[in-house]
């Protein structure tokens, strides 16, 4: 029953002294142990534990400290930087190379002038339809059909 009680008075001190600005252990004269925020006359009293609240200065340096990131955590945010602008150049140098093979097929293009053949006597440029020739040396089309081109302009067959 004392047990009990004994351990009932503990609970409730630690319950009512958790704010309180000290804590001591005395033993009292049957060697009983109480705890309490203020030493007893008469007992072996012993401090056991001291609280106060923490200052301003103290709170904000707590959260100061908690805010730090780990030498892991750096060391982490610092590869991710690199990879993200690895991948960025990466992007950079595949528009650079992109751009460059459209500039050289434009200039490809420009460069090649008109295709089929151009009649000398009179100026007059002849492109070859889809699926045919242009005769370089009489400037006429010759359409594609099996096994050779026919003129399209007297119906002559040339085999191929």
């Amino acid at each position: 029953m004392k047990r009990t009680i004994l351990t009932l008075c503990v609970f409730f001190a630690l319950l009512t002294n958790a704010n309180a600005g000290e804590m001591y252990r005395c033993i009292d004269r049957d060697g009983d142990t109480i705890i309490s925020n203020n030493p007893r006359d008469g007992m072996k009293c012993v401090l056991k534990g001291s609280y106060r609240d923490p200052s301003l200065q103290e709170r904000s340096q707590e959260q100061r400290e908690s805010q730090r990131i780990s030498p892991q955590q750096e060391y982490q945010s610092e590869v991710q930087g690199r990879q993200e602008e690895a991948q960025r150049s990466q992007e950079r140098e595949k528009q650079e190379y992109d751009t460059q093979q459209r500039e050289k097929k434009a200039a490809a293009a420009a460069s090649t002038g008109p295709k089929g053949a151009i009649d000398v006597k009179t100026g007059q440029v002849y492109s070859p339809a889809e699926g045919g020739v242009v005769d370089p040396k009489t400037g006429t089309f010759h359409q594609d059909v099996d096994g050779g081109y026919v003129n399209t302009k007297t119906g002559e067959f040339r085999p191929q």
